[in-house]
């Protein structure tokens, strides 16, 4: 073999010698990673559960609550300037409103329970929201 030869030969195995240890340390990284992604818990998942242990929630009663019924579900309101503005709409409109914002409830689902169709249901809540 000539010098020349050898040299190459001696650089082609190095070069696969380190690809090779290259390559088997990325394995080991990214199985490192999987077996403490099994071990870990997300910092929001933890804090939800932190909190919910040890907080509590307290409720104060006020001098004034207005109670309104829609779909058989009650609906408190202890602020007396929304509670006065909530019965000067008319209760149809009132009960769209009130499903929307307190309730939950999407504007197709009143409109199938209402019989209407959810274009009219937007339209009345900005049309109540308007009058207030």
């Amino acid at each position: 073999m000539k010098p020349s030869e050898l040299q190459e030969k001696t650089c082609h195995q190095f070069d696969c010698a380190i690809k090779t240890v290259i390559r088997h340390r990325a394995i080991d990284f990214y199985r490192a990673i999987r077996r403490s992604e099994k071990k870990e818990m997300p910092f929001a998942e933890i804090m939800d559960d932190l909190l919910n242990s040890i907080g509590t929630e307290d409720t104060y009663s006020t001098d004034y609550v207005a109670v309104f019924e829609v779909c058989g579900e009650k609906v408190s309101i202890e602020d007396e300037q929304l509670a006065r503005a909530l019965k000067a709409i008319e209760e149809r409109k009132r009960n769209i409103v009130l499903q929307y914002f307190f309730i939950g409830d999407t504007d197709t689902y009143i409109g199938k329970m209402l019989d209407c169709s959810r274009a009219n249901v937007t339209k009345c809540r900005i049309q109540a929201l308007e009058r207030v």
